[in-house]
């Protein structure tokens, strides 16, 4: 990164290093392992055959307060969304935007997503029920704000025991705050400032996030979203803050844009040349490359954006316009033994580059070797 900034120190104005996307998780850890909560239960007084009612109920007390402070502070009640799929984040912007708030609580959305939790199952070896770990789907509350600190984040809280919690943040947002407060004069564009009055104090106020005692700071928002708490797990237990992700971002300022559209295809063209698939295919979440033993093996993590156009080659188009010539060599080679030939894999990059409803084997000889000159 240095070395690009000397490259082009005539036509960068200046820096900014800091914290983009931060995401915390929370936990109980007492009420992490069954035997614990088994524990907790006969203290409470709960009866293991009880636990499913007992739970519930505080579920529903959990919704309602949610409702009614959602209601009281910023005049909607809980929004249900049907899917997990559907952006969260845009849905606040957008009220946010149509109503001008400010700052403060956006609103609260709802949704079914996966979680972790308990149920009782009959154990035949103590002869009565025990309760178990399990992966489910439960109802997830996400709080929105734009906090006159923090800037905009969300907060989400699962409604069902063991109540974990995650808290997104975002440094720029974070920034952007803290430059309001300082009364310096900046030009920013959703997570990208363009300007700022004074960098120097900029990068300042960057660097201070990472003297943040985040623990405290984040046990901060536990009354407004989990109220609750205490009333269900009472005065002995908190939550165990663990670093779930965090971005790190440079942002370079240039003079000008038309200075900025004079290298922007060199920037791009190196991009391509040095960037490893790998990464690539992480970022999208889509797959990895992984060797065992000597042998070549795909792992399909998810894919967001299209199914396979050939379900036989098990590859989407962004799987095979991010792999360099070597793996896609590799990937020739073991797909062969399942009879799979190269123009099999590039018949729906033809037809989707071409939009054409059929392509010729001529045509496909000529774009594979323009593809292996592009990725190589």
């Amino acid at each position: 990164m240095m070395k690009l900034i000397e490259r082009f120190s005539g036509l960068v104005k200046s820096t900014i290093s800091g914290f983009d996307r931060i995401v915390f998780k929370g936990f109980v850890l007492p009420l992490m392992s069954a035997d614990r909560v088994m524990h907790f239960c006969r203290a409470q007084g709960i009866l293991n055959k009880d636990y499913k009612s007992w739970m519930m109920a505080q579920t529903k007390n959990i919704t309602e307060h949610a409702d009614q402070y959602a209601k009281d502070t910023c005049g909607h009640g809980i929004t249900h969304i049907p899917t997990w799929r559907t952006r969260k984040e845009a849905l606040a912007h957008e009220r946010q935007r149509q109503e001008q708030l400010a700052s403060g609580l956006i609103g609260v959305w709802s949704c079914l997503e996966a979680g972790s939790s308990y149920r009782a199952r009959y154990c035949s070896t103590t002869g009565y029920p025990q309760l178990q770990n399990y992966q489910t789907r439960c109802n997830h509350l996400y709080y929105y704000f734009d906090d006159p600190e923090l800037g905009f984040m969300n907060i989400r809280l699962q409604t069902w025991f063991p109540y974990h919690i995650q808290v997104c943040l975002n440094g720029r947002e974070w920034l952007r705050r803290s430059l309001e407060q300082a009364g310096i004069e900046f030009l920013a564009k959703g997570n990208k400032f363009l300007h700022i009055d004074d960098y120097e104090k900029a990068q300042q106020f960057l660097d201070q996030q990472l003297d943040v005692r985040f623990a405290e700071r984040l046990n901060r928002f536990l009354p407004v979203v989990f109220p609750a708490m205490q009333d269900i797990l009472g005065s002995y237990f908190s939550y165990y803050w663990t670093l779930w992700q965090s971005e790190w971002a440079t942002d370079l300022i240039f003079t000008s844009p038309t200075e900025l559209a004079g290298v922007m295809d060199s920037l791009l063209r190196y991009a391509h040349m040095t960037g490893t698939s790998t990464s690539v295919l992480r970022y999208l979440g889509l797959c990895h490359l992984c060797r065992t033993k000597g042998h070549l093996s795909w792992r399909i993590f998810k894919n967001r954006y299209s199914k396979s156009l050939y379900p036989q080659a098990r590859f989407t188009i962004l799987e095979i316009v991010a792999l360099k010539a070597s793996s896609l060599a590799e990937v020739i080679r073991c797909r062969m033994k399942d009879k799979i030939s190269f123009l099999s894999l590039l018949r729906p990059l033809a037809k989707l580059i071409r939009g054409a409803n059929s392509v010729s084997i001529a045509q496909e000889i000529h774009l594979s070797k323009n593809l292996l000159a592009l990725l190589g």
